[in-house]
């Protein structure tokens, strides 16, 4: 049982594309006497001057784009403002009155959960109250 497992051998080819012999000795020849002829345009002499000098502009506009850039950083940086509470009047007449509560209430299962997050365990401290007494100690 002699099976051919190739297709070209099976349908009588040996090679799979062939092109005619010294179809590209001449292809450059037939394809340029194919192509329509056209006119090179001639450049105008103000046409000329602008492709002469436009590599300098545009090198000139990117250097100018640059140094805006670089102005509006310096702008922005110097005018970060001061957090300073004493700029702020009206927050300093705020916070002094004694109608406003500014406390953050912490119970203790928040302690517990953050020992327990930093690696302590239940059985490291005997009861909550030295754990809540730990916390505030560091």
């Amino acid at each position: 049982m002699n099976t051919q497992n190739d297709i070209l051998t099976k349908i009588g080819r040996k090679d799979g594309m062939t092109v005619p012999e010294g179809y590209f000795d001449d292809f450059i020849a037939r394809m340029q006497q194919s192509l329509p002829e056209m006119e090179q345009p001639k450049p105008e002499k103000g046409n000329a001057v602008w492709l002469k000098i436009r590599p300098y502009v545009y090198m000139a506009a990117m250097f100018a784009g640059i140094f805006c850039m670089m102005k509006m950083f310096s702008m922005i940086k110097s005018s970060s403002t001061d957090l300073n509470i004493d700029n702020y009047p009206a927050l300093t007449a705020t916070l002094e009155e004694s109608d406003y509560d500014f406390f953050y209430q912490v119970d203790d299962r928040d302690i517990i959960e953050d020992f327990y997050n930093d690696g302590f365990s239940v059985d490291d401290i005997e009861d909550n109250d030295s754990l809540i007494q730990a916390s505030f100690q560091q």
